[in-house]
C-alpha cells in the first residue's frame, strides 16, 4: 500500500503545480476585469463630473449675458443724464444708475466664485481622465504578459497533465476517482502524512489505535477521521528516500 500512496503522492504533487499554473492563467483575466468595472466607476463619475462643469459653465454664460446687460444699462441712464430737465428725473436715473452697478458687482462676484469652483472641477475632471488612461495603460500591460506567458503555461500544463496520467495508469482507476474525489473536497490536498498522532491536514489528533495501525502499515488505505484524508507514516527512512529522488 505504500507504494501506491508514494504514487498518489506524486499524483498530488502533479496536482499542485498545474493548480498554481492554472491559476498565474485565472490571474491576467481576473486582474483586467476588475480594472475594467473599476474604470466604469471612474467613467461614470467623470460623466457626472463633465455635467456639474457643463451646469457652471452655462450658469457662467448667463450670468455674464446680465453683466452685459447691466452695463447696458449704465451707459443708457448715464446718457440720459446729459438730457435730464429736472431734480427728480436726475434722482430716478441716479437710482437706476446704482441699482444697475450694484447688480453688476454682485454678478462679477458670482462669477468670480463660479470660476473658482469651475477650475476645481476641472481639475477634477483632468485627475478622473489620468485615471482611466492609467487603467486603460494597465490592462494593456497585463494583456501583453499575459500573452508572454500563457504559450509557456500551456506547454507546462501538457507537459504536467502527460505526467500525471502516465503515474495514474499505474493505479486502480477506483483509487485515483477517490484521491480526485477526497481532493475536489479539501482544498487540493487528499494525501497528507501523520506526525505525532496528529494529522497535518487537518491538524487534529487521530486515535491512538489507528496512529499505530499506520506506523507498522497496512494493506488498506487508512483515512482521517475527521477531514477523510488518506493517511501515511512517513518515517526517517522513507524521507530520506524522498529526498534522495
Amino acid at each position: 500500500m505504500q507504494g501506491k500512496i508514494d504514487l498518489l503522492e506524486k499524483i498530488q504533487m502533479i496536482d499542485l503545480e498545474i493548480d498554481s499554473t492554472e491559476e498565474g492563467k485565472q490571474y491576467y483575466p481576473l486582474e483586467i476585469e476588475k480594472i475594467e468595472k473599476e474604470i466604469g466607476v471612474k467613467r461614470q463619475e467623470l460623466d457626472a463630473l463633465q455635467t456639474e462643469l457643463n451646469d457652471m459653465e452655462s450658469a457662467m454664460r448667463t450670468i455674464e449675458d446680465e453683466i452685459t446687460i447691466s452695463v447696458e444699462r449704465i451707459k443708457k441712464n448715464e446718457n440720459r443724464m446729459n438730457i435730464v430737465k429736472n431734480e427728480k428725473e436726475l434722482t430716478a436715473i441716479t437710482k437706476e444708475i446704482n441699482a444697475a452697478k450694484r447688480d453688476k458687482i454682485n454678478k462679477e462676484n458670482e462669477i468670480i466664485k463660479l470660476r473658482g469652483k469651475r477650475d476645481e472641477k476641472r481639475g477634477l475632471v483632468t485627475g478622473k481622465e489620468e485615471g482611466i488612461e492609467q487603467c486603460l495603460a494597465s490592462i494593456k500591460g497585463l494583456e501583453n504578459e499575459f500573452l508572454e506567458k500563457e504559450e509557456k503555461w500551456d506547454e507546462a500544463l501538457i507537459r504536467m497533465k502527460e505526467e500525471r496520467d502516465v503515474i495514474a495508469k499505474q493505479l486502480p482507476s477506483s483509487l485515483i476517482r477517490k484521491y480526485d474525489s477526497i481532493r475536489e473536497k479539501r482544498n487540493g490536498m487528499a494525501v497528507v502524512k501523520v506526525k505525532h498522532g496528529t494529522c497535518h491536514g487537518c491538524y487534529m489528533s487521530i486515535p491512538p489505535q489507528l496512529y499505530i495501525q499506520i506506523r507498522k502499515g497496512s494493506n488498506e488505505l487508512i483515512f482521517c477521521p475527521h477531514c477523510h484524508r488518506i493517511l501515511y507514516f512517513e518515517n526517517f527512512e522513507t524521507e530520506e528516500k524522498k529526498h534522495s529522488v
